[in-house]
């Protein structure tokens, strides 16, 4: 996003959700829009969910996420608010990593996720 943001690379943001399953079809169960209910299934029991057509709740861009108040004020988040929210330029963010350079393990393997040029 940084990159994007200085115009050195393209980055598309589309609110899409697509995932191959291991044998390539893609067709998970919220990919066919289906939708199990696990709530009423006994652990350890063979039993089977309740499925019905649906979307999973939490994939959409306005979902409500379960955790929240990261700047301790109380405050919620949908999908997007979070995005928006954990863009590396908000000046509210409370913390993000600019490079790893630092950090002895990447510093050991000789990782490297920024040039210097890259940063601010």
């Amino acid at each position: 996003r940084l990159k994007a943001e200085k115009g050195t690379t393209t980055l598309v943001e589309k609110w899409a959700y697509s995932h191959l399953t291991d044998d390539g079809t893609g067709e998970s169960p919220s990919d066919t829009r289906h939708v199990c209910d696990w709530s009423g299934v006994e652990s350890g029991s063979m039993q089977m969910p309740h499925c019905y057509i649906g979307a999973c709740s939490g994939h959409r861009k306005n979902d409500m996420l379960p955790m929240s108040n990261f700047l301790g004020m109380g405050e919620t988040y949908t999908n997007i608010e979070f995005l928006n929210f954990t863009d590396p330029s908000n000046d509210f963010l409370p913390y993000t990593y600019d490079t790893f350079d630092y950090y002895p393990a990447c510093e050991t393997l000789g990782i490297r996720f920024w040039k210097n040029e890259w940063r601010r």
